[in-house]
């Protein structure tokens, strides 16, 4: 009886364990998804990029690109946006203030005046489907033009945080680099080293 005793306590106690570990395994996640539809500023990684024509930075996870945070109505802005088949990316360069209330009423992004557009535009980047290890935590890196392209560069934190979910981007850019045309790309910059 005492045997019979001690093994249902060892497992009313591994039980206890798991489920305390489980449930902060889950709080860790649950407040990964709290920060649904927050901005995150990137001013702590202005450094990783060299480019002086980003003004403001910034990521988020919403699906208030694809329809209303209500989940109610299905106006998809990515119609809207221009699709990169080589990057797997959604863009959209937005230049005034009418095109900036269609975004600004959907996603969290910095408050922009028509003053503010006479010298800056602002780009918006997401995707649908999940990236692959090496494009967690994604930010704008750079945006940067030659004579008829803007390029719109990706690349991965230099400290990326592995769940880091966020699937929306912003940047605001000066004019200089405006141009008629533009691009997305993802800068995988990872080398590979012979004999390792």
């Amino acid at each position: 009886m005492k045997k019979f005793l001690c093994v249902i306590i060892l497992i009313i106690v591994v039980f206890c364990i798991s489920v305390f570990i489980g449930k902060k395994l889950f709080n860790v996640y649950e407040e990964n998804d709290e920060n649904t539809n927050t901005i995150v500023e990137e001013n702590e990684n202005k450094n990783e990029s060299e480019s002086t024509n980003i003004k403001e930075r910034g990521s988020m996870l919403t699906s208030g690109i694809l329809g209303p945070e209500d989940g109610i109505s299905y106006d998809n802005l990515i119609g809207e946006m221009v699709w990169n088949s080589e990057s797997a990316l959604y863009h959209k360069i937005i230049t005034n203030v009418e095109e900036y209330n269609k975004y600004k009423d959907r996603i969290k992004i910095p408050e922009m005046t028509e003053e503010d557009f006479k010298n800056n535009f602002l780009v918006i980047v997401t995707y649908e489907n999940a990236r692959g290890i090496d494009e967690n935590d994604l930010m704008i890196y750079e945006v940067v033009a030659d004579s008829t392209t803007t390029h719109i560069i990706m690349k991965q934190k230099e400290n990326p945080k592995q769940y880091n979910q966020d699937n929306v981007f912003y940047a605001v850019v000066d004019n200089s680099q405006l141009r008629d045309n533009a691009d997305t790309k993802v800068d995988n910059n990872y080398e590979i080293k012979k004999g390792e």
